[in-house]
């Protein structure tokens, strides 16, 4: 019985952790997000990776061309890769 409360209050304190990693990361999305300057970017940045859309439903969901959604897809990751650095 002790053996299986120990591992129980291991796996309780190992929850904690993984849930206060995955509030400090998401902290860091949304800054890195905000730090975009242009609002197309964000948006398109966000629905990629944040609410996991398609390129499909981006495009669908927007009045840009697939051209210019690449387009600001690929400006965006670089600006966010200098950020980062």
């Amino acid at each position: 019985m002790a053996a299986g409360m120990a591992r129980l209050q291991q796996l309780e304190d190992d929850y904690r952790a993984s849930a206060v990693r995955y509030v400090d990361i998401v902290v860091k999305v949304e800054k890195a997000i905000a730090s975009l300057e242009n609002p197309d970017e964000r948006s398109i940045i966000r629905r990629r990776y944040v609410d996991g859309m398609t390129w499909g439903d981006i495009i669908a969901g927007s009045f840009m061309s697939e051209r210019t959604c690449y387009r600001l897809h690929e400006t965006a990751l670089k600006k966010l890769a200098v950020h980062g650095s």
